[in-house]
């Protein structure tokens, strides 16, 4: 399978991508937050 879109070797290490936060709970170069925490 050929991937297109490997602009890092995991998601977690591109830096724009919000998917820092969702699996290793650091913040990225663009703020997210925690879709749960909205819910409570």
């Amino acid at each position: 399978m050929v991937q297109y879109w490997a602009l890092a070797e995991s998601a977690a290490d591109y830096p724009w991508s919000s998917a820092r936060y969702y699996l290793t709970g650091e913040p990225g170069l663009i703020p997210v937050r925690n879709v749960w925490e909205l819910t409570e």
